[in-house]
């Protein structure tokens, strides 16, 4: 395969044609390939640093702006005209993962490919490899490798009231593009105070979402965590903290990695840290590069796919 260009940025057309904000980051000669997955009102521009160090070890890594975040809802000039911020369901979060899962397996023929997904995009990698009813098709899932999460959004640490969420569900049955807020706490994603000055400042990260995405986003976690069908081999991180200074609850990503049916699971865990990882202090970005790097590489060689009895 010839040598591509370090750090690509480019426009995509994906499902349906909707136009996606897209980077690929390429080692010289790939010997697997990242797809990483953001979370909830992120872009892939606050990542650049951390996805620079996979190329180095020979991983390719592909992301993309989800629907409705990022430059893909947000810039003027080059999104899908029906595009708006928080407009996404989880539907669409799946069809769109499926069809880049493709992408990738098309322009890296033969080459292991593994998701990574952070906060609200760990539970949706989570989902992509769970789900007992297309989307994705079995033959998809089958191009995974392995599935990499962080701090995965299965309950956030202050749960919805059932009473809202009774409220949201039914507004989103009748009007599924209704704006509705959602605050993020930026010091509970890093210690650094130069990051939660960031967050603060970014233009694309809005404290909203939609109706319909933000049900959907509440209803997923469960649906993964009541699955009767065995994930791929996984490797899971989170930080250890107390819940006051955390977005998503620990507890229930924890649970979720004891009660997986799988033999290969890797779990770490960092003391302190806060919700991102990828943007903490006391090198913890570099360890954990250093730990996925590591695991992946101990998977290439591995058959793909999952078998025909991965229920349980």
């Amino acid at each position: 395969m010839s040598p591509e260009a370090p750090h690509v940025v480019e426009w995509l057309d994906g499902p349906g044609g909707h136009r996606f904000h897209t980077h690929t980051f390429s080692a010289t000669q790939p010997k697997a390939v990242v797809i990483f997955v953001h979370g909830f009102a992120d872009h892939i521009g606050r990542y650049t640093d951390f996805l620079s160090k996979f190329p180095p070890s020979g991983i390719t890594v592909f992301a993309y702006d989800l629907r409705g975040f990022g430059l893909t809802a947000l810039d003027e000039d080059n999104r899908s005209p029906e595009a708006a911020f928080g407009k996404t369901s989880t539907l669409q979060e799946q069809e769109d993962m499926e069809w880049w899962l493709k992408h990738v397996a098309l322009k890296y023929p033969l080459i292991p490919v593994f998701l990574m997904g952070h906060s609200m995009g760990g539970a949706s990698v989570c989902a992509l490899v769970t789900r007992t009813e297309p989307p994705p098709s079995p033959e998809t899932v089958d191009m995974v490798s392995g599935v990499i999460t962080n701090a995965p959004l299965f309950e956030l640490t202050e749960p919805i009231p059932v009473w809202l969420k009774v409220i949201a569900t039914a507004i989103a049955a009748l009007f599924p593009n209704l704006p509705f807020p959602a605050r993020m706490v930026e010091d509970r994603f890093s210690r650094d105070p130069a990051v939660v000055q960031a967050l603060l400042a970014d233009p694309l990260r809005k404290h909203y979402g939609r109706s319909r995405g933000l049900v959907d986003m509440m209803d997923q976690p469960h649906g993964v965590l009541q699955t009767e069908c065995a994930i791929l081999p996984l490797c899971s991180s989170h930080s250890l903290i107390g819940t006051t200074s955390q977005a998503n609850s620990i507890a229930s990503g924890l649970a979720f990695y004891e009660q997986l049916p799988v033999d290969d699971k890797k779990l770490f865990t960092y003391e302190g840290a806060r919700h991102d990882l990828f943007h903490e202090i006391e090198g913890i970005p570099d360890a954990l590069a250093h730990e996925y790097i590591a695991w992946i590489e101990a998977h290439i060689n591995q058959p793909l796919g999952r078998s025909e009895g991965s229920k349980v």
